[in-house]
């Protein structure tokens, strides 16, 4: 009896095994409908299952542009969701995208997901949900190669998600006023999106409780200020902000409110007089609301050539998603694991400062640094501006840095030190190989730039802009695009055969990512842009703590008119003056 009752397990095991070979994993079943993806087999022979476009809120059109996202409701019979669907509206041309994605639509609100049968079967592998960068302006997740994703990622058996928001005037619409609009839409859409995470990805073999997000430049920006918004908690455990950390960009409150008033009256919805009054607001945005699209984003494109962009986030008072400023929500921030860094040839955008031979325009550097000072917060902004220009005319080369400094490099280290002074673990990296070439595909397009410039390092690890990859490209592919997914995976990204990557402390170290023939790495290091943290956080917070009060916002205007008089119509200098028009990729 009991030799019978063995044979009958081993057969039911047996039959549910058949069973689970036999399954359709193309087919999946969310809380809002049955959906059909496609399978795909890399040329490394990575196996992954595709599920893109499918919706994660209603489309956010008519009545409800300009508002937060409505979770999409439930439909009827099986959706295809076998290939991307439209980007949201922007200004940007989709570039790198795959071959069929040419359009975009303000139906745009989709998540897109990479998994794999082990997944499938075993329902607890960990979550990616990256955002792709853009200035906030422009981007979509098309321009990352399918294959790329699944071979650095499905490889390891994780869950990646890329998604859509909305970006631009349609995301980042600011009256600056209590009205119908919402703000921070775009932020809206993420947080939808990462509570559709929440809800569906145990349907596609994910664990919710393992869930990082990653990003890179506007994306890498919106990743690290997602973990600082009370509206989060609870919706990811780690963070991985590259080339963009959370004060890259002042979150103030009237961020996008001149270029909101400066596209309602290009549309016709509004004059300089209504706007101001303010009395027939809900007016104008109904106006707002009657208008394509297309009238829209062409409206948003005359004023980018005017030099008027939309900024991204704003700061958005009680109960919103960023309530206070950045220094106040950097020090209340909850405790993530954080992979966060650059690479060390970002934008360089003030290397007009300095020649070849380390010769530089003094009246500039002077008055750039006087800017610098007033951005980075500093109340004496004169007598810190004198101190950058002793201190960088010391050093001359470092002068192309000196705006990266300030946008990039301390903002980074400032985020770093805010999440570990929390606790939380802190793996910080500079990417530093300057060989990559035509690896990147449009490094032919950026031949006034210096390797490894911002975006080129992505390449290897989301595929974007792929271009002609060497046997070593594909060694540097497996290594650094190694390191993120090991991080999502299991925590820590130490590369195998060298010494551990050390979590930064008190020596701010980080992990120098370059490779030599043998494509063996520096490894750990100290001192991430020591000479500037040291300056920035040190020596000029003294000298403005020991200077006499004084307005210098004067002198703030007399630099930006020389800068615009000198360097009108050089779109690489707008970052200077808030804006990021530069080769902003990722």
């Amino acid at each position: 009896m009991l030799r019978f009752a063995i044979i009958l397990l081993l057969l039911a095991i047996l039959s549910v095994s058949e069973g689970q070979q036999d399954k359709d994993w193309t087919k999946l079943t969310l809380s809002t409908g049955a959906i059909r993806g496609r399978k795909l087999v890399t040329k490394k022979n990575t196996t992954a299952y595709l599920f893109h476009g499918i919706p994660y809120a209603e489309p956010p059109v008519g009545e409800l542009r300009f508002r937060p996202p409505v979770n999409k409701k439930k439909w009827e019979g099986e959706m295809k969701t076998d290939d991307y669907n439209a980007a949201c509206m922007s200004t940007g041309e989709l570039e790198w995208g795959q071959a069929n994605q040419n359009k975009m639509s303000e139906d745009c609100l989709h998540v897109n997901v990479f998994t794999t049968e082990k997944c499938l079967r075993d329902k607890k592998c960990p979550v990616a949900y990256y955002i792709f960068g853009g200035a906030w302006n422009f981007g979509n997740p098309f321009n990352l190669p399918d294959w790329m994703l699944a071979d650095n990622f499905q490889s390891k058996d994780i869950v990646m998600i890329t998604s859509t928001y909305r970006m631009g005037f349609f995301g980042f619409f600011n009256s600056g006023k209590q009205s119908s609009a919402a703000k921070n839409m775009g932020i809206m859409d993420m947080i939808l999106g990462l509570q559709w995470t929440q809800r569906e990805i145990h349907n596609f073999g994910g664990d919710k409780n393992r869930v990082s997000i990653m990003g890179h430049s506007s994306g890498g920006h919106a990743t690290d200020l997602l973990s600082l918004s009370p509206k989060t908690k609870g919706l990811f455990h780690q963070v991985i902000p590259m080339s963009g950390p959370a004060g890259m960009m002042p979150v103030l409150e009237d961020n996008n409110v001149a270029q909101s008033r400066q596209l309602a009256v290009a549309a016709g919805c509004a004059t300089e007089d209504q706007w101001n009054a303010g009395s027939s607001f809900e007016d104008i945005i109904a106006c707002m609301r009657s208008k394509s699209a297309e009238e829209l984003v062409d409206f948003q494109r005359e004023l980018e050539m005017k030099g008027s962009e939309f900024t991204g986030p704003v700061m958005d008072g009680a109960n919103g998603v960023f309530p206070g400023s950045l220094e106040e929500l950097l020090s209340n921030r909850r405790p993530y694991g954080m992979l966060i860094g650059t690479t060390n040839r970002e934008f360089r955008t003030s290397k007009f400062l300095v020649d070849e031979d380390g010769n530089f325009n003094e009246q500039l550097l002077s008055l750039g640094c006087v800017l610098m000072a007033k951005s980075r917060g500093f109340k004496s902004a004169t007598a810190v501006g004198q101190a950058c220009f002793d201190e960088y005319s010391k050093r001359p080369m470092d002068i192309a840095d000196l705006f990266d400094d300030i946008m990039i490099y301390l903002p980074t280290y400032d985020s770093g030190e805010a999440m570990r002074h929390k606790g939380a673990t802190v793996y910080k990296y500079s990417f530093e190989y300057d060989k990559i070439g035509d690896a990147f595909e449009v490094g032919a397009k950026a031949a006034d730039k210096e390797s490894p410039f911002h975006a080129e390092d992505l390449v290897y690890v989301m595929g974007l802009g792929y271009g002609k990859f060497t046997p070593k490209d594909e060694k540097i592919q497996v290594l650094y695009g190694g390191m993120f997914a090991d991080f999502i995976k299991t925590g820590n990204p130490s590369p195998p055969n060298i010494d551990p990557w050390q979590p930064t402390d008190d020596r701010n170290n980080y992990f120098l990512i370059n490779f030599d023939d043998d494509n063996n790495m520096p490894g750990n290091t100290n001192g991430y842009h020591a000479k500037a943290v040291q300056f920035w956080t040190k020596t000029a917070l003294k000298i403005d703590q020991s200077s006499s009060k004084q307005n210098g916002n004067g002198m703030i205007i007399v630099i930006v008119q020389c800068l615009v008089m000198e360097f009108k119509g050089v779109r690489e200098v707008s970052p200077i003056l808030g804006g990021f028009h530069i080769a902003y990729f990722g």
